[in-house]
């Protein structure tokens, strides 16, 4: 089943498109919030839970209208800079997220 949608998925409302057993969510536009505002935080934790969820489901397919990049390229700025799912067990053993290791390294 395919889902058209005008923003991308929130984690929440994909958690639930997932449950529904919708296998492709063809998106316009990436819903974008101003950086450097008070949901910055709220917004890395978001973005980390959506790229959990859409690595842990292969077989989904989550893509822009175009054709032309995925849900998560568009959340990592291109298709180099997305985490793997190595990067976030490592984190996980030692009870960080991604987010904590990026702001130590700046």
């Amino acid at each position: 089943c395919t889902m058209y949608t005008l923003f991308a998925p929130c984690e929440n409302c994909l958690k639930h498109t997932l449950q529904a057993g919708i296998k492709r969510i063809v998106y316009r536009k990436v819903y974008g919030y101003k950086k450097n505002t008070s949901k910055d935080f709220q917004q890395d934790y978001a973005k980390e839970a959506i790229t959990r969820l859409l690595l842990s489901m292969p077989h989904v397919e989550c893509i822009h209208e175009n054709g032309d990049r995925t849900y998560l390229e568009d959340l990592w700025d291109g298709k180099e800079n997305i985490p793997t799912v190595e990067d976030f067990r490592h984190n996980q053993k030692e009870s960080r997220t991604f987010y904590d290791d990026k702001k130590a390294e700046v």
